[in-house]
């Protein structure tokens, strides 16, 4: 059985900085936010969704041109059937700076991307970080994108 979640990349311009929103998830690991494809859903409508229930950010604008996938194996164990799991990302600009964390979650930050790809848990999540870190440099103008709201 294969799962389907989505989910942004989401960064923060102020100036010459950037800044990556991470969240703090219960089992302890730090991530970017994503969520199950509910029926009827496309990616973009999962990843708001999950944007807005996980965050209370209503305002983002996807950056064109970049999609991230990776797929991973999770379960397995005491007899249960292993399951696979794709997840795709979105890069995605606010404004917003508060977040209200869902009752998932303990704690979310706004960090630079050296401080961001130290606390990302997991190896597919650092390789995501960097590509993306990677296409802003090579796609400056995108960062000045109109904000869109959910």
């Amino acid at each position: 059985m294969r799962e389907h979640s989505c989910g942004f990349v989401l960064i923060r311009q102020l100036e010459d900085k950037r800044y990556y929103l991470l969240l703090h998830y219960k089992a302890g690991h730090w991530d970017f936010p994503k969520g199950h494809v509910e029926e009827g859903e496309d990616e973009e409508e999962t990843a708001r969704r999950e944007l807005r229930e996980e965050t209370g950010i209503t305002r983002a604008s996807i950056l064109p041109g970049f999609r991230y996938e990776y797929e991973y194996e999770f379960g397995g164990r005491g007899g249960r059937a292993t399951r696979s799991k794709l997840v795709t990302f979105m890069l995605g600009r606010t404004d917003q700076h508060e977040v209200r964390i869902s009752h998932e979650h303990m704690g979310a930050r706004w960090v630079p991307y050296s401080r961001a790809l130290k606390m990302v848990t997991f190896e597919n999540a650092k390789r995501m970080l960097m590509t993306a870190e990677e296409f802003l440099r090579e796609n400056p103008r995108l960062v000045g994108a109109k904000f869109r709201a959910d």
